[in-house]
């Protein structure tokens, strides 16, 4: 497995350019990997990680309750 020292547009196109294009590319989400897939592989689909999906959720979700109950505690 190959990475980028960054996870930029730029360092993804540099990766992806020197990879034959794979059917589907699994993503943690963020910009970089999807823009250059697209540009780079523009046949290849893109997948997200459900880890990351998981992940965040959970994230989004403990965020969201915390906040319902101290801003609805005030009135």
């Amino acid at each position: 497995m190959q990475r980028c020292p960054n996870e930029s547009k730029a360092a993804y196109m540099a990766l992806f350019s020197r990879i034959p294009a794979p059917d589907v590319l699994i993503t943690n989400g963020l910009r970089g990997a999807e823009s250059a897939c697209r540009e780079i592989w523009p046949s290849t689909r893109i997948r997200r990680c459900l880890v990351h999906v998981q992940r965040n959720t959970r994230t989004d979700l403990t965020f969201q309750t915390s906040f319902r109950r101290s801003h609805y505690s005030t009135f």
